[in-house]
C-alpha cells in the first residue's frame, strides 16, 4: 500500500464514521482500519522524515 492510498482509505472511514449509522459491531472494526491506518502513515511520513534529514 502506498501513502496515497493509505490515506485515501483512511477519508473514506471518517466519512463513513462521521454519517453515523453504523452498528456497535461495523463501528468498532471501522475504528480499528482507522487506528491501523493512522499508525502507517505516521510510520510512514516518519520514515521519509529519517531519509531527508539523513541526506541533507
Amino acid at each position: 500500500m502506498t501513502f496515497q492510498e493509505g490515506l485515501d482509505q483512511l477519508e473514506a472511514l471518517v466519512l463513513s464514521l462521521e454519517k453515523g449509522e453504523l452498528n456497535i459491531d461495523e463501528l468498532s472494526e471501522k475504528i480499528k482500519t482507522a487506528t491501523d491506518l493512522l499508525q502507517y502513515c505516521k510510520e510512514t511520513l516518519h520514515s521519509i522524515e529519517k531519509k531527508l534529514n539523513i541526506e541533507y
